[in-house]
């Protein structure tokens, strides 16, 4: 049988970025026509679900991007007629996580409240409640990734207020009131064992 293949967009590594002109804020965007750190969010206009956020410093809009970079969620959408629709990709094969069975259920991960950790950056802190991945979560990106394509879904936004988001996490977790419903075969897609299960 042969290998499915889609066009994948390339997006440069954290070491590649390149600092904008200007003192700030500086915008890492994660999905759009073209990622990177900019000093405006132009690259994202037209594209669905478009991920941008503004950071003060050079140094946490890295980190925002890097944290985006290591999950694997960057995203290049190009849109036809545009000055990005020739940007360099790759042909890679689609990857199928798991075959859809809708007559089975599966268990996801929920994270525990005390295995998270005050992230460098904590200007802004999130609990996904509900989504493809619950948790608790410092950039943007993480929560769009997470709830964007859901019809359902719950999140909330506490500020630098980590010590409020971890007694909110924890209290959610306690009433079982955490969701987990990745998309079949999305990223987050990845069921766990009965006895790897809490």
């Amino acid at each position: 049988m042969p290998v499915l293949l889609e066009k994948v967009y390339r997006y440069p590594t954290p070491a590649q970025l390149v600092r904008p002109a200007g003192k700030g804020p500086f915008y890492p965007v994660t999905r759009a026509q073209k990622c990177g750190i900019f000093n405006n969010w132009q690259v994202t206009g037209g594209v669905p679900y478009a991920i941008q956020e503004s950071r003060d410093t050079w140094e946490e809009a890295v980190a925002v991007y890097e944290a985006a970079y290591n999950e694997g969620t960057i995203e290049v959408i190009p849109l036809p007629g545009t000055e990005y629709e020739n940007a360099p990709y790759d042909m890679k094969p689609i990857k199928v996580v798991r075959e859809y069975d809708p007559s089975t259920t599966c268990k996801y991960r929920i994270p525990d409240a005390t295995s998270f950790t005050k992230p460098k950056y904590w200007s802004r802190i999130y609990v996904v409640f509900e989504g493809e991945e619950v948790g608790l979560f410092w950039t943007w990106h993480q929560v769009m990734t997470r709830t964007a394509f859901l019809k359902e879904f719950r999140y909330e936004t506490y500020g630098s207020n980590y010590r409020l988001a971890i007694t909110q996490y924890a209290i959610e977790q306690k009433k079982r009131t955490l969701k987990v419903t990745p998309r079949p075969g999305g990223v987050f897609d990845v069921p766990v064992e009965d006895s790897d299960d809490n």
